[in-house]
């Protein structure tokens, strides 16, 4: 077998335009899959980095006669869920904010949260430096707090341990740093900096603003709890809550097609873009089962081409296994090396990915080429050598020894064996490619269609602006005549 690798290699050396063909198409075939591959990965298989992720789910309310299928929730059923739903661990709310940061003059625009104390409790995350809020930090008055992001922390304050007691000017009010979250919180937000309590007043509590909706909720299940047994408990206590509301209140409700929904926090995440993600491999795969035709074309004509040589060394004594397994080699050094170069490929896909990902998913962090990436390309590399050598390896076996010697002696034009499976290889490629481009092209024409939808008015010339404001100069701005 290393006789035959070397062969193998001095003899695609040799044949560098069928050698240049055969890995462009493979590095771009394999890339394609390991790009996307990755991104399927990122998003849908790999596990988030919480203790028992898949005991953190979102609660959220649905109103699907108004066109609302998930809503978010508020504080007052917050305190109920908290106090009834004994399915439920811990139970937290989570809010993200565009807030001005800084002192007059230097302000930034920076993304942070607001939560509640029990949210790190539902990812189970611990503290880097400090602590995390405490439920007395929800209370009005006491929120003067914040906890810092990882990556905010190094960037802004060089990892220093002693940032806690230090202030941040947050909308122009003054918040004290109490600590520090892991880099595991950023899988969950990768956009927020730093985190500050959700706080209200006792008086805010009340049933008439249980669907004023403004607020995320999340929840970590109890042991042995699933999501659809927690969903009927929650259906239960609004059940209880739409028993005792008024008739107003429960004409809206009807009306609307109230309901809550429970899913799983991975599931939730990727819920709207994962069905554009499968069709997006499939396309990918089917573009990979192109690719295996065309080269085991190459291989099947190339293989054809020098029966001079198997020929002789048939003469010479070898077996139609010794030369299969030599096909094989070559069909395996060539893929397994188009599947290097396709990392290449795929790490430029990645980062053009990650761009327009920011886009969608604006809370996910970029993906990148990991592990499980480079295992898919290195079994799809073999599994593709394997393939696209089949048809040579079948053409050799399917001779005589003598009907190949006398072949090669007659003449190098293909035989009618090798001409009837290069026919069917082309056909098989021209019917995958009519359906990957009619797909294609359907998909092309509906974004045409979205993008020509006349939004009444002309959008030609105009620029779209914003000030931003902490909001104590808004309460002072609005007391005020314009000057």
């Amino acid at each position: 077998m290393v006789g035959d690798l070397k062969y193998s290699v001095r003899r695609l050396l040799r044949d560098s335009e069928f050698t240049t063909v055969a890995l462009l198409t493979l590095a771009l075939c394999i890339g394609a899959n390991t790009a996307i591959f990755s991104l399927v990965y990122a998003l849908i298989l790999k596990p988030l980095p919480f203790p028992t992720p898949n005991r953190i789910v979102q609660i959220y309310n649905q109103f699907p006669k108004d066109g609302f299928d998930k809503f978010p929730s508020n504080v007052v059923q917050y305190t109920d869920f908290k106090a009834h739903a004994t399915c439920f661990a811990a139970i937290g709310l989570w809010q993200q904010n565009t807030l001005t940061v800084g002192e007059p003059g230097s302000m930034d625009r920076i993304q942070e949260a607001d939560c509640t104390a029990d949210m790190f409790d539902v990812l189970g995350l611990k503290p880097v430096v400090g602590r995390f809020f405490t439920p007395e930090n929800s209370r009005k008055g006491n929120e003067m707090v914040l906890v810092l992001s990882e990556s905010f922390w190094k960037s802004h304050y060089n990892d220093d341990p002693e940032v806690l007691g230090k202030t941040i000017r947050v909308e122009g009010e003054a918040y004290q740093i109490v600590g520090v979250a892991p880099k595991t919180m950023e899988t969950f937000c990768a956009q927020a900096r730093f985190f500050r309590p959700v706080a209200w007043k006792p008086e805010d509590v009340v049933p008439q603003m249980r669907y004023s909706c403004s607020l995320d909720m999340y929840a970590r299940l109890n042991a042995g709890e699933t999501p659809s047994g927690a969903l009927g408990r929650v259906l239960a206590l609004e059940r209880n809550y739409y028993d005792s509301a008024g008739s107003g209140t429960r004409r809206f409700l009807d009306q609307s097609g109230h309901t809550m929904g429970i899913g799983t926090l991975q599931f939730e995440r990727v819920a709207p873009i994962k069905s554009a993600l499968l069709l997006l491999q499939g396309g990918v795969l089917v573009v990979l089962l192109i690719g295996c035709g065309n080269v085991a074309n190459l291989l099947l004509v190339r293989a054809n081409r020098q029966q001079g040589d198997l020929a002789i060394r048939v003469g010479l004594g070898a077996s139609g296994a010794t030369i299969a397994r030599q096909l094989l080699i070559e069909s395996l050094v060539v893929t397994v090396t188009g599947g290097i170069l396709s990392v290449t490929v795929a790490c430029g896909s990645v980062s053009l990915v990650d761009r327009y990902l920011s886009v969608l998913l604006p809370d996910t962090p970029p993906i990148g080429i990991n592990v499980p990436a480079l295992v898919y390309t290195a079994a799809a590399s073999i599994i593709v050598g394997l393939l696209t050598g089949l048809a040579p390896v079948i053409h050799v076996l399917g001779s005589a020894p003598a009907t190949l010697i006398n072949r090669s002696s007659r003449s190098m034009s293909g035989s009618r064996g090798v001409r009837a499976m290069s026919g069917m290889l082309v056909s098989g490629q021209v019917a995958v490619t009519l359906v990957l481009l009619s797909g294609a092209g359907l998909l092309i024409h509906s974004f045409v269609n979205a993008l020509s939808i006349d939004p009444g008015f002309d959008p030609k010339h105009l620029v779209e602006g914003s000030i931003a404001l902490p909001i104590a100069y808004q309460a002072k701005s609005q007391s005020a005549p314009l000057q």
